[in-house]
């Protein structure tokens, strides 16, 4: 069970960086279309 955990860890860090620049470029994307 630890080694799974501690597998999982830099995978959830990997996916929040992941999701960080997705929401980065829905906002970009959404103010250019906003205007």
């Amino acid at each position: 069970m630890d080694g799974i955990e501690q597998a999982r860890q830099p995978l959830a860090g990997a996916l929040c960086r992941q999701v960080d620049r997705w929401l980065a470029w829905v906002q970009r994307f959404v103010d250019g279309a906003g205007t």
